[in-house]
């Protein structure tokens, strides 16, 4: 049960932080549980230490648990004599602890169902919901968090980078691809992961020296970025990696640090992108790229040599947006900077290599972070005045090593971005309060790279199979982009002493899902171009309707209206008519509008004689023009035209 207890643990911790117990408090419940289950008859601090351990899976600094203590007899628990603690007539209430971690266990057994069953479906047998949950603990252990905790220096923990140390069993593969979608899918198994992950975080506080200075801000602390972090800044490592970076660097600045970049990084990113660039636009260069998260994300986007030339262009502009400071490194002070000439040894790896252009930048950068400094130590990350942020562990705990060894004192001058984005989120956890997520997602990706054996021997084998006519090119292209490449290469534990038909199945997997993706594209696209049919038919029929009825509607109005306006003429040509017969009759001479009827009678006569005037057509063709316009100004067409009556039958 040491899993599900000890992840419970760690999720109980974020409860308690959320209901508002500070960096210390929230150990305090399983202190006054250890207290209460070992009876308080003369126990000391190592004894609740151990209690706390073997019950909790949770391991205390001796300080932390003699800090407790002390708060448990303040609050009339517990008596101390002698250096022991003995219990009072005051009895603690411990159910609230109890039900809680029953709750939590619940939810992390739901969490390590669906881990079963989705292991199950990639062929990985997982025996038990406690075997999931412990490779979920591995996972978060090895790739997210340090977990050495005791009497250890803050500044001696670094979390396990995956692209150092790819760990490549299939049960891992599956942790990963699992955490990564359930953190995609949302609802509970998102939150359940989400507590799990930021209580590991909180227990990360046991690091620190001074657990007070937990919720401090940093004291202007300079943070000098290194190339592949900026990268993933500017997106070019991938969207859940672009997120996660973006999100750190806005919470660094919300804790008081100062974001720095030195124009030699500036200059190690465009050659980073220069290869890419020289490399990119043929198939041999594709093929001669290690697939980083960053050769995925070109090559998957389909970047061009002018794409790669034109994001190394906009690089400056781009991280200004971001809020960094481009600067030059410091002038070089020797009485500062330490032995440089062992350093880059050390970080060249290989005899030779130290003069490397990699090597140089970083030696420039860890001697810049010392000048900054000016030879003032620290113990605390707050004071360390600067650091030089970096996402490689190997060159973490190198360039730590090496100033150790020159007898450096305090924060050493380099720090894993996990740490330090660590110790961030403890002091303002509700800045950000996503990026723990979004962090996870992005060490998952890197988490279902191969190793570099691995790939180097699945490039020769595709090699050999392009020479031998069984791939084209551009088969061969499509599958270094695919995704599932990766992922597969992984779960077969692909090595560079792995069998050809082991690496041909890989390639028969991914040619078969490229395939099927290719299929369900091209069926995905003709269901859609049949929906704009349909939709096309379906609006036209409808427009149709539309303009029957309002063609109707104001054929009625015109009709109405020139029939009325025939009624009134008609009206009054009978009325003159009648008034002038009976002018006529009485002797008397005609009236004006006798005079008035008879000459519009000789005029539509003439008319009727010379362009063949008709009243009945005149009305036809006003009928029609009111007609025009009224579906106009109703329907809002602008095609409608007039025409004549001498143009109408």
């Amino acid at each position: 049960m040491s899993a599900t207890r000890g992840l419970a643990t760690v999720a109980l911790l974020k409860v308690n932080f959320d209901a508002g117990r500070d960096h210390l408090g929230m150990f305090e419940p399983f202190v006054l549980d250890a207290w209460v289950a070992l009876g308080g008859d003369g126990v000391s601090v190592e004894d609740v230490r151990a209690a706390v351990l073997e019950r909790h899976q949770l391991t205390l600094p001796q300080n932390l648990v003699r800090t407790l203590l002390g708060r448990v007899q303040k609050q009339g628990y517990a008596r101390r004599e002698g250096g022991r603690y003995f219990k009072t007539d005051k009895q603690p209430n411990v159910a609230d602890l109890t039900a809680a971690r029953e709750r939590v266990e619940e939810r992390q057994e739901l969490l390590a169902e669906v881990l079963c069953r989705a292991a199950a479906e990639r062929g990985v047998a997982i025996r038990s919901t406690e075997d999931a949950l412990a490779l979920i603990m591995k996972f978060l252990e090895q790739y997210h968090v340090s977990l050495a905790l005791g009497e250890a220096d803050a500044a001696e923990a670094e979390p396990t980078d995956p692209a150092d140390e790819p760990d490549g069993s299939r049960a891992t593969v599956v942790t990963a691809e699992f955490l990564a979608a359930a953190v995609a899918g949302g609802g509970e198994l998102a939150d359940v992961v989400q507590e799990t992950l930021e209580g590991y975080v909180l227990q990360n506080a046991l690091l620190l020296k001074d657990i007070s200075t937990a919720a401090r801000r940093f004291k202007n602390l300079h943070v000098v970025c290194d190339s592949l972090v900026l990268l993933g800044a500017l997106g070019l490592r991938g969207e859940a990696t672009e997120t996660a970076t973006k999100e750190l660097l806005a919470l660094l600045r919300a804790t008081g640090c100062v974001l720095d970049v030195f124009e030699p990084t500036i200059s190690e990113m465009r050659r980073i992108l220069t290869v890419y660039e020289e490399r990119i636009g043929t198939h041999e260069g594709r093929l001669s790229l290690y697939p980083t998260d960053l050769t995925r994300y070109l090559v998957t986007n389909h970047y061009s040599p002018s794409d790669v030339r034109g994001a190394s262009s906009l690089i400056e502009q781009n991280l200004k947006g971001l809020g960094l400071n481009i600067r030059e490194t410091p002038a070089h002070r020797a009485e500062y900077t330490l032995d440089e000439q062992e350093l880059a040894a050390m970080l060249a790896g290989r005899e030779g290599s130290e003069s490397d252009s990699r090597v140089v930048h970083d030696v420039d950068c860890v001697a810049g972070v010392l000048t900054y400094r000016r030879g003032v130590t620290s113990s605390s990350l707050d004071e360390a005045r600067a650091v030089f942020l970096t996402s490689s562990g190997v060159t973490a705990k190198t360039v730590r090593d090496w100033y150790r060894a020159q007898g450096g004192r305090g924060v050493p001058p380099i720090i894993h971005y996990l740490f330090l984005s660590n110790i961030a989120w403890l002091k303002r956890p509700a800045s950000a309060t996503r990026l723990k997520l979004h962090e996870l997602v992005a060490l998952c990706s890197a988490a279902l790279r191969p190793s570099r054996a691995g790939w180097d021997r699945f490039l020769a084998h595709l090699r050999r199979l392009q020479k031998s006519g069984v791939l084209s090119s551009d088969e061969v292209t499509a599958i270094i982009a695919a995704d599932l490449t990766d992922r597969t290469l992984a779960e077969e534990e692909v090595g560079d002493e792995t069998d050809a038909a082991t690496l041909s199945e890989v390639v028969e997997r991914v040619k078969a899902s490229y395939r099927k993706q290719a299929d369900a594209d091209v069926e995905r696209a003709e269901k859609a171009a049949r929906r704009s049919d349909e939709s096309a038919q379906r609006s036209n029929a409808e427009a149709l309707q539309v303009r029957l009825h309002v063609g109707s509607r104001a054929r009625g109005v015109a009709k109405t209206c020139c029939w009325a306006l025939s009624i009134v003429v008609g009206g009054a040509f009978v009325a003159g008519t009648i008034v002038t017969i009976l002018d006529i009759a009485s002797g008397s001479s005609p009236g004006v509008l006798g005079v008035l009827v008879a000459a519009v009678l000789a005029v539509g006569g003439l008319m009727s004689l010379l362009w063949g005037f008709h009243i009945n057509r005149y009305r036809t063709w006003l009928e029609d023009w009111l007609t025009d316009r009224l579906s106009l100004w109703l329907g809002g067409r602008d095609d409608v035209g007039s025409g004549r009556p001498d143009q109408t039958s």
